[in-house]
């Protein structure tokens, strides 16, 4: 039963956050730096090795015990804050490095705790996913996940401060990356 409410929240996430994969497809179209192409193209490689991961782990049978739970809670917890903070951003969202026309920062709500709060969420919900089917591999495509994550918050940090006045202000004011007081 963890594995398939884990499935039905990555399935909402994947039609209502990315309207059933052409967002993703667009923004990866429209990013105009390789790097940030790169990581978008491996993002969504390794999100769909992680959904035929869930769908191999309820055709072997779907776990339920307390850590698959504790994993559901937190893959929900993830999805989201992924649609919180993207409604608090607003039109300035795009998953690509871009600005928007009369771009502004934004820095209420969760945006004024950490600079990328659609990642850390997005964070929450790949180690969920690995609590629900629970193996090695799993363990290692989340990882990896969160490592291109990373890197993307560091390009789109470099992107910003080179682009948007007023963000070397706002990256003073919110130190954290992801992670209130670690990155």
């Amino acid at each position: 039963m963890a594995a398939i409410v884990t499935l039905t929240v990555w399935i909402v996430w994947l039609i209502f956050y990315w309207r059933g994969g052409l967002k993703t497809l667009k923004d990866i179209r429209a990013a105009e730096q390789p790097l940030d192409r790169v990581i978008l193209i491996g993002i969504t490689c390794l999100n769909i090795v992680l959904v035929l991961l869930l769908v191999e782990t309820l055709l072997r049978g779907d776990p339920s015990g307390v850590l698959n739970w504790v994993g559901v809670g937190v893959a929900v917890l993830g999805v989201s804050g992924t649609f919180y903070a993207r409604h608090t951003l607003g039109r300035f969202w795009t998953a690509q490095n871009a600005l928007q026309t009369d771009h502004q920062i934004v820095s209420s709500g969760v945006y004024g705790i950490v600079r990328h709060p659609i990642y850390t969420a997005c964070l929450l919900m790949y180690a969920g996913t690995w609590l629900v089917v629970g193996t090695p591999f799993a363990l290692v495509i989340a990882l990896a996940i969160c490592a291109l994550y990373v890197l993307k918050t560091v390009n789109e940090d470099r992107f910003l401060r080179a682009s948007l006045p007023g963000y070397d202000a706002y990256a003073a004011r919110v130190r954290y990356r992801l992670v209130p007081l670690v990155w």
